[in-house]
């Protein structure tokens, strides 16, 4: 399986941040980065600010998730 099905596996689940993202498959930080940023281009992934926790968190959207 590769970085991305892993990160994409992972949020399927749950919101999750960077950090946890990395913890939860082993892909590198900067690697998570890259994948994220053309998801989001892409309209795959939404990103959230969570004001308490000074992060973001990343979702799947809905129209991938049921796909």
């Amino acid at each position: 399986m590769n970085a991305s099905e892993r990160i994409r596996n992972a949020l399927v689940k749950e919101s999750m941040t960077v950090r946890q993202l990395f913890e939860e498959t082993g892909v590198s930080e900067i690697s998570i980065r890259r994948i994220l940023g053309t998801a989001i281009a892409f309209g795959a992934i939404t990103a959230t600010r969570n004001p308490t926790m000074r992060c973001l968190r990343y979702k799947m959207t809905d129209m991938y998730t049921n796909a």
